[in-house]
């Protein structure tokens, strides 16, 4: 229980924190224009509306499986390393679409096999 209050502070800082400087990441990373703080903005709700659905997908009851376990690490271990990767690969090819294109991919890849988990299959 302590774990859970703990992440949950963590994840309402970050959100907070997020929020506190939104103005200097808009300027930073969209170029200060009349549209950045709308798009700071939207990657922040984009943020937040994402949170129930990882909630549906990883249930508090199923969480200590075998299956559920390992698709909670490699989501772990993969979700932290997508940024570097997406970095290194837009470096490497200069296509700056790249980082898109792979979630794309990954979306497809992983898709069929969460409909055919028992822990995320579809309920008739």
């Amino acid at each position: 229980m302590l774990v859970a209050a703990l992440s949950t502070v963590v994840e309402w800082y970050d959100f907070t924190l997020y929020l506190y400087l939104a103005t200097v990441l808009s300027r930073v990373f969209f170029g200060g224009g009349e549209t950045s703080l709308l798009a700071t903005l939207a990657g922040f709700a984009v943020s937040y509306g994402m949170r129930p659905l990882g909630a549906m997908q990883f249930p508090g009851e199923g969480r200590l499986s075998g299956l559920a376990l390992g698709v909670t690490v490699a989501t772990a271990i993969f979700g932290g390393l997508i940024p570097f990767l997406a970095e290194l690969f837009v470096h490497l090819t200069g296509w700056t679409a790249l980082p898109g294109a792979m979630i794309a991919a990954v979306a497809l890849a992983v898709m069929p096999v969460l409909l055919t988990m028992p822990e995320t299959q579809p309920r008739p």
